[in-house]
């Protein structure tokens, strides 16, 4: 991050890593792409892909199929031990999704939505501002993730991920800032949450940037993947690559009320860390008010069963971490107005938007099963109209999401 003034220009990263804990030497899972790399985060291997997946493969992971994961997921394994879980999108479409086990139900938005202020609000701000310790924030376990502006994007006509909040290049980091700046608010806000939590922030890979450390090797996953001749393989599906070494390293934040203030831990780690630490705290009870659960988890991989677990980073009881009041981030920069011509909204849609619209058919199908796709897509022959779409389509997904959860308290 040395290509930042980090204390000015980043100061709720640079608060927060200097108050709580930060690893040094945390590395991503493969020496490759976004893809890859985010599913070694949420499956201990990255199904055969040592490259990026095409749009074809994304877009047939998120309608009729997944990630090839044979072995399953954290939150397939999750949803056999019991653990309660939920994922939270700051746009309509995380990458959990493409994952097998994750239903329409386990995805809800992580701002409250206030175009939607007569509907129940399941937003993940909303939940926690909610949680008390007579009725406790009711998730073990919680994945989030940003806005990474590729459908609107597509649909606008504005540079890819420029206004999204991944920290993708093209988007200002500094709305990044505000999406970790809210995130720890909301929890440290809420004395029943803070206390039996923990928090890790990373990346999912080092974005092409230098780095002086050489990756070190590591254990494959050993699961495999079967070829179109139907050849059952371990190596990569686009450079043959044997898993063997780690990619480059990116930052991890830890922060919890369980950890040593103003801490820097340099021993080696890499996604699946997170996952094996996952294990752990699970199979020590701390999902389940101390007590041995009664279906122990496993690593399923044999990455996550080598990764080095980061439970010896976490005290018995909680720490007297000093108390960090985030102030507002730096606030984003002005996009500059594109010089040219606009792209007309009348344009057909892109290949992207098209690949996203597919998963909202999807997801709005799940939603609603009396939905006529046929002649929904018969409609969708501009921009504006796939616009207009998408917002019935996140709404018709929130108003079911909503009655799901009614009927489950009820």
């Amino acid at each position: 991050m040395r290509c930042f003034d980090t204390k000015k220009q980043l100061p709720i990263l640079y608060q927060l890593a200097s108050k709580f804990l930060i690893c040094d030497n945390f590395f991503s899972s493969i020496p490759g792409p976004t893809g890859p790399n985010r599913f070694f985060m949420m499956a201990g291997s990255s199904a055969g892909f040592d490259g990026s997946p095409t749009s074809g493969d994304m877009t047939t992971f998120s309608t009729i199929g997944h990630v090839p994961a044979r072995n399953g997921n954290i939150f397939t394994q999750l949803k056999d031990a019991k653990v309660p879980l939920r994922i939270y999108g700051d746009d309509n479409f995380p990458m959990a999704g493409v994952m097998k086990g994750v239903t329409p139900w386990d995805r809800y938005h992580l701002h409250r939505d206030v175009s939607q202020s007569n509907q129940p609000d399941f937003s993940l701000e909303a939940e926690l501002k909610r949680a008390t310790d007579a009725k406790p924030f009711p998730y073990n376990f919680v994945w989030i993730e940003p806005d990474y502006d590729v459908l609107s994007s597509s649909i606008l006509r504005h540079p890819m991920y420029s206004k999204g909040n991944s920290m993708h290049p093209c988007s200002d980091v500094r709305n990044a800032e505000k999406l970790v700046a809210d995130t720890y608010n909301w929890i440290r806000g809420n004395k029943s949450v803070w206390e039996n939590c923990v928090l890790f922030i990373t990346w999912d890979e080092h974005g092409g940037f230098y780095d002086h450390v050489l990756a070190p090797t590591a254990t494959a996953p050993g699961d495999s993947w079967t070829d179109v001749r139907g050849v059952s393989r371990s190596v990569g599906r686009t450079w043959h690559f044997k898993f063997d070494r780690l990619g480059t390293r990116v930052p991890c934040l830890v922060i919890s009320p369980f950890v040593e203030s103003n801490l820097i831990d340099s021993r080696q780690y890499d996604h699946c860390s997170i996952l094996q630490t996952v294990i752990d705290l699970h199979n020590r009870g701390a999902f389940n008010k101390g007590k041995t659960p009664s279906i122990k988890m496993q690593p399923w991989t044999d990455r996550i069963r080598d990764a080095a677990s980061m439970i010896g980073l976490f005290a018995q009881e909680a720490a007297k971490a000093v108390k960090v009041t985030l102030g507002a981030p730096l606030g984003p920069a002005r996009m500059a107005a594109s010089s040219g011509n606009q792209a007309s909204s009348l344009n057909p849609p892109s290949g992207n938007t098209v690949l996203f619209l597919l998963s909202a058919i999807n997801l709005h199908k799940a939603a609603d099963p009396s939905l006529d796709v046929s002649s929904l897509v018969a409609t969708l022959t501009t921009d504006e109209a796939v616009g207009r779409y998408s917002a019935q389509a996140a709404a018709a997904i929130d108003a079911a999401q909503g009655s799901a959860t009614n009927q489950q308290v009820a």
